[in-house]
């Protein structure tokens, strides 16, 4: 093509954005400028706006390739999503996988991705380009995701480029709180007739061979008027007079060749617009200055619609405000609703513990009144069994002496063997009585676990209450052995020297029920402990507490078990007197 004919390396005014080519206007002096404060600053959004063509792209590449290698950088081209779509593609963009995920789920992702960026020292930078074409719940999500932060700086910086739509949608009521957030703000105009001029000569001198001119004024002249200064209408305009110069052998551009490419250019007309110029680059696309007039006719419309918004300002506010009250009103009442809900379903559990805790407190009081009347059964059988043992003892000792006018041995033996088989049946049902005992206690003690385990449930205070429950009734067992300990020791002192009787073995059965009543609320507290170590947080403090109730229950188990040892004793000795009492009556 023309490159060879006028001796370029390669096609100076192609339409795809190479930082090579930036020409440093003042105007894209001060875009670079605005946008590498923003970043530096790490303070709100950036925005960067201008017309289609005005080379927004190019100043973006530029910038990118300036960042630290270290920096992560998510650029958004295709901005036509919902505010989930533009969460999940921004994720992919980090390189963070989804599947399907709700939005709080995204949100917490690229949250941990931010801080484990942050830790490792690197930036991260959110590029959205084409951003006029953003819904307002996606311009929303953006604001929430800037709100991602530690208590000094911000976690990602988001620069937002597009066309001069995007800052009539900024204006907008709804997008308030996303507006106050944007600190640097710049718009990129056209290039005047100077720019213009320097910016066609800037890229040929880097395509050419050897430095030339190769286009004179007066087609830079006519190359600014029909472009009015837009980069792309200019490569578009300097490429076609490139190409026609090259058919008619022409080693400059001239005005008359510049006429030629502007007329065939404006064969291209947007409809009902009094002809306004559209292009057709030789490589590309046919419609870039439709796709202009299009975009003027849309931000014509956006204009009038802003004016709608001013005129409408306030009656929109206190619309929304209304609708604010309405929505804030409603959730209150739907707070209301679910508290009353909740009050109600503990009312009801607590009534059913109540119901479930009086059954087993009325099962427990016939348990106990069936454990008394056993235990008045077992302690009359005892007594009849002394009886007969004492009958017995001193029947024995006849026949083995003999008195005068004594009853015939045969009548004696028959005695004897009466009496032992009263004495065999006396003693079954005292076993039988004893089985009877056991399996009352057993349901007597998983009676006692359940009472436990529903006042727990009902009790309406925290760990501290039950803790403060627990210790006193530790407390309360701990002063019951020492008072068993006390009596006993009274009946051992009363024991001493004295003959064995009905009183003291009927005092040591009381005590004896008594130290298995105390071995029952030792098994409960275990219970209680356990329950509590279950449910209770692991506080430390709370933790104490509870390795201190180990102590303290250990040693209750440890009395517990001396109490019966000493009461074994007891009745040993008991037992001996028993029998020395019955040997000298004899």
């Amino acid at each position: 093509m023309y490159t060879a004919f006028y001796g370029l390396r390669e096609k100076p005014f192609k339409l795809v954005p190479d930082p090579r080519y930036l020409f440093e206007s003042e105007a894209h002096r001060a875009a670079l400028t605005h946008l590498r404060y923003g970043l530096e600053e790490r303070n709100g959004f950036v925005v960067i706006t201008g017309e289609v063509g005005a080379g927004k792209t190019l100043l973006l590449r530029v910038l990118l390739s300036t960042l630290p290698p270290a920096t992560r950088v998510a650029r958004i081209i295709n901005t036509n999503f919902n505010a989930k779509e533009l969460l999940e593609h921004i994720l992919n963009e980090f390189g963070v996988e989804t599947q399907d995920d709700t939005k709080p789920r995204m949100i917490a992702l690229l949250n941990q991705f931010l801080l484990r960026t942050y830790d490792q020292g690197r930036e991260v930078l959110l590029v959205i380009d084409e951003a006029q074409n953003l819904s307002i719940d996606a311009l929303e999500e953006l604001r929430m995701i800037s709100n991602l932060e530690t208590n000094t700086e911000k976690l990602i910086q988001i620069v937002m480029v597009g066309q001069p739509q995007l800052r009539y949608k900024l204006n907008l009521p709804e997008l308030e709180q996303l507006r106050q957030r944007v600190t640097v703000q710049y718009h990129l105009p056209a290039l005047d007739r100077k720019d213009t001029f320097g910016y066609v000569r800037h890229r040929l001198t880097l395509a050419q061979e050897e430095p030339a001119e190769l286009f004179t004024d007066e087609a830079l002249e006519k190359i600014h008027a029909f472009s009015r200064g837009i980069p792309r209408l200019i490569n578009v305009a300097a490429d076609a007079a490139l190409r026609l110069g090259y058919v008619e052998e022409a080693r400059s551009i001239d005005g008359r060749i510049m006429d030629e490419v502007v007329e065939e250019l404006q064969e291209v007309e947007v409809p009902g617009d009094g002809g306004r110029p559209a292009a057709a680059s030789a490589g590309g696309s046919p419609l870039d200055v439709t796709v202009v007039e299009l975009n003027k006719k849309f931000q014509y419309l956006y204009d009038q619609m802003q004016k709608i918004y001013v005129s409408k300002g306030d009656e929109s506010r206190q619309v929304y405000e209304r609708l604010l009250n309405v929505e804030k009103e409603m959730l209150a009442k739907e707070s209301l609703y679910n508290l009353q809900e909740r009050e109600r379903m503990i009312f009801e559990k607590e009534r059913e513990i109540h119901q479930t805790l009086v059954e087993v407190s009325r099962r427990l009081d016939g348990v106990n009144a069936l454990k008394e009347s056993l235990e008045e059964q077992k302690l009359e059988v005892q007594s009849r069994m002394r009886e007969i043992d004492l009958h017995l003892q001193r029947l024995r000792a006849r026949e083995a002496a003999p008195a005068a006018g004594a009853p015939a041995e045969e009548e004696v033996r028959a005695r004897l063997a009466q009496l032992e088989e009263i004495q065999g049946r006396l003693r079954r049902r005292e076993e039988e009585l004893a089985d009877k005992m056991d399996d009352l206690k057993i349901i007597l003690h998983e009676l006692e676990k359940k009472k436990i385990v529903l006042d727990t449930l009902g009790r309406d205070g925290g760990p501290e209450q039950d803790l403060a429950v627990l210790e006193r009734r530790q407390r309360s067992v701990a002063r019951t052995e020492e008072d068993l300990a006390g009596e006993i020791a009274r009946l051992q002192r009363a024991l001493q020297g004295a003959a064995g009787g009905e009183a003291h073995e009927r005092v040591l059965g009381e005590l004896i029920g008594r130290v298995d009543a105390l071995k029952a609320e030792i098994d409960a507290l275990e219970l209680q402990k356990e329950l509590l170590q279950g449910t209770t947080p692991g506080e430390k403090a709370v933790a104490d507490r509870l390795e201190r109730i180990d102590r303290d229950y250990a040693l209750l188990q440890d009395k517990e078990t001396r109490l019966l040892d000493r009461i074994q004793n007891f009745l040993a000795v008991l037992q001996g007197m028993e029998e020395r009492a019955g040997a000298v009556h004899a």
